[in-house]
C-alpha cells in the first residue's frame, strides 16, 4: 500500500502471490480493495480519531491490524478478502491519524517543508524496499520474506524507542 505509514512502507500482496495462492480467485479485485476500502471509512475514521483522540494508540492499532492481516495472508489459507479488508481499515486508520500529527507537531510556517520531506521519505521506500522484498521473496519465499521483514522494522522500532529514552534521560 503506498501510504501505510510514513516510514514503516510496506508493499501489498502483489498479483503473482494472488494468482500462486488462491487461483480461482481475481486478483485485481483483491488488490484494490484496500483502496475501495479508504474510500468510504477514511472519512469516517478521520471523525472518529478526531472525536475520541489518542492518535498514537489509533497508529498502534492500525499497525498490528495491517501485521496481522499481513501474516494471516502468508501463514494461513484463510479467505483472503478478510485480511485484505482488514489492510483497508488499517490503512484508513493510520491515513487518518499520522499524517495529521504533523500538525500537530510541526510549528505552521515549516509545515510545507515537513510534509515534502516526509513524502519524499516514503518515497525513498517505496523505492528502495520492493527490489529488496522481491529478492526475499525469490530466495526464501513469501512467509520468511514477512517474517523477515517484520522482524526488521520491531527492531527499528525497537532501537528508536530505546534512542529517545536514552535521549530523554539527557
Amino acid at each position: 500500500m503506498k501510504n501505510k505509514t510514513i516510514v514503516l512502507t510496506r508493499p501489498p500482496p502483489n498479483s503473482e502471490f494472488f494468482r500462486y495462492k488462491y487461483p480461482r480467485l481475481s486478483p485485481g479485485v483483491l488488490i484494490s480493495m484496500p483502496y475501495m476500502i479508504s474510500l468510504v471509512f477514511a472519512p469516517v475514521f478521520g471523525l472518529i480519531i478526531d472525536k475520541l483522540k489518542y492518535r498514537v494508540v489509533w497508529v498502534c492499532a492500525g499497525l498490528v491490524i495491517s501485521s496481522s492481516a499481513f501474516v494471516m495472508m502468508s501463514v494461513t489459507l484463510l479467505n483472503p478478502y478478510i485480511p485484505m479488508t482488514m489492510l483497508g481499515f488499517a490503512y484508513s486508520i493510520v491515513v487518518c491519524t499520522l499524517w495529521p500529527m504533523v500538525a500537530m507537531l510541526i510549528p505552521a510556517r515549516q509545515l510545507g517543508t515537513a510534509y515534502g520531506f516526509l513524502q519524499a521519505l516514503q518515497n525513498v521506500f517505496l523505492t528502495l524496499l520492493p527490489p529488496v522484498y522481491g529478492y526475499l521473496f525469490d530466495h526464501i519465499g513469501y512467509m520468511w520474506m514477512l517474517v523477515t521483514r517484520e522482524c526488521f522494522w520491531f527492531s527499528f522500532a525497537t532501537v528508536n524507542r530505546a534512542h529517545r529514552l536514552g535521549s530523554a534521560s539527557l
